[in-house]
């Protein structure tokens, strides 16, 4: 008998909804705090002004059109993807940064 609960809990455990995590990425002295980041499919990237200027936060990879409101420091910008594939994040004022994104 002991053996049937066993199984039973992980299969349960295998077919229990996934919860999506939450991915800070720090914005500071004009770049983004890591050049890659890798994440699943429904997952919340916030995008963190910690610098002393404003920043913007847009992609148009894989057919999402990301572009945020101008970012004054200390404020956040939350983008959630909910399709698989690589996107480059950047910023429209300062052209070198970038982020790489991989949704799996």
């Amino acid at each position: 008998m002991r053996r049937l609960l066993v199984i039973a809990s992980v299969s349960a455990a295998l077919t229990a909804p996934a919860y999506s995590a939450e991915h800070v990425v720090n914005q500071k002295q004009l770049a983004f705090a890591q050049e890659e980041l890798v994440v699943a499919v429904g997952d919340t990237i916030r995008f963190t002004n910690g610098d002393r200027t404003a920043h913007h936060i847009m992609t148009n990879d894989n057919g999402a059109a990301i572009s945020s409101p101008l970012l004054p420091p200390g404020t956040d910008y939350s983008v959630k993807l909910d399709k698989p594939g690589t996107y480059t994040f950047g910023c429209h004022i300062h052209p070198k940064m970038a982020l790489k994104v991989t949704v799996k």
